[in-house]
């Protein structure tokens, strides 16, 4: 199914508000069973849950805010008056009518040739790889391939090079081998493959990077999303020789 960016225009009763509120109680709770192994999920679902307990949402025509300086803030208003609520969300409907975020649209990018490149759907696809602890794809719009920076799993890439023999100095001097990098590259190439990505979302080139990416760090988030920005400043020079 193709992604579609919707802008959602509301115009809200008292019934409709009443139903959207049962509905949206009744997604929180089955969310938290399905995925009660995580616990930032879990966390989320708990905030959702608060804010509405905790707030004074309320409908208004066309929209709906916590308070007038909230709605004046993080609405835009059109041509004609409309107001609108721009999220930078990418979603599809569902059969039940609920709107499902599937992306975000800062995250998707295009290359030289206009392929378009969702940086969120690769990197979930590629972290399912067991060499992969964590993993960030970088595109540059002037190039027709995307290259990824990836924080190997200490352990799974030291009983590989133990098994085939191998040598180094420490886990930095692994990152840094040939034998190692094309080990996890063939393995990224695998998973990409299982979950159908098209060739040009492979990342043609990766670098290794040794040391994980912490909250302390300042190169994810508290629920450890990547914080891209953060970690393209960071890595700069890593990303410009994948590209030299």
């Amino acid at each position: 199914m193709s992604k579609v960016a919707h802008t959602v225009r509301l115009s809200w009763t008292d019934q409709s508000w009443t139903a959207l509120t049962r509905r949206l109680s009744e997604k929180v709770e089955k969310l938290g069973r399905i995925t009660k192994q995580r616990d930032s999920t879990i966390e989320a679902a708990k905030a959702i849950q608060g804010f509405l307990q905790q707030n004074e949402v309320f409908p208004r025509e066309n929209s709906f805010a916590c308070s007038d300086t909230m709605t004046k803030n993080v609405y835009k208003v059109d041509e004609k008056g409309m107001r609108w609520f721009y999220t930078g969300d990418i979603g599809r409907f569902q059969a039940d009518g609920c709107l499902e975020i599937i992306d975000r649209k800062k995250d998707i990018v295009k290359l030289q040739h206009g392929e378009y490149i969702s940086l969120g759907k690769v990197e979930a696809a590629l972290i399912t790889s067991s060499y992969v602890d964590n993993i960030i794809v970088y595109v540059d719009p002037f190039h027709n391939y995307c290259v990824a920076l990836a924080v190997p799993s200490h352990q799974a890439l030291e009983k590989w090079a133990e098994d085939s023999g191998i040598s180094h100095n420490n886990f930095s001097d692994l990152c840094n081998k040939t034998e190692a990098i094309n080990e996890v590259q063939k393995s990224l190439s695998k998973v990409a493959k299982e979950a159908k990505l098209d060739k040009f979302e492979i990342p043609a080139k990766i670098k290794l990077l040794p040391d994980p990416w912490t909250p302390e760090s300042g190169l994810v988030t508290a629920a450890l999303k990547l914080k891209r920005e953060q970690l393209k400043a960071k890595f700069k020079d890593e990303l410009e020789k994948l590209y030299a």
